[in-house]
């Protein structure tokens, strides 16, 4: 998993949002800044998983990684 995007912390957790009525939502937690995300774009996709949601994390962090130059 690669570190936090806007504070560069290593000490990024999977959490997972439990929906009272819908699947479950998996995502990435920095530890140190609170920076959360990105989660899944279809709220009923009943796929979601922790290996997605590192994925969309790394997804973000190369991408922020590119803004920055």
């Amino acid at each position: 998993m690669k570190e936090c995007p806007f504070c560069g912390s290593d000490k990024i957790r999977i959490c997972v949002s439990k929906g009272p009525d819908g699947p479950d939502s998996y995502f990435c937690e920095c530890e140190t800044c609170g920076a959360t995300g990105p989660i899944k774009e279809d709220i009923w996709d009943t796929t979601d998983t922790d290996k997605k949601a590192v994925l969309r994390w790394n997804v973000r962090a190369t991408n922020q990684e590119k803004e920055r130059g």
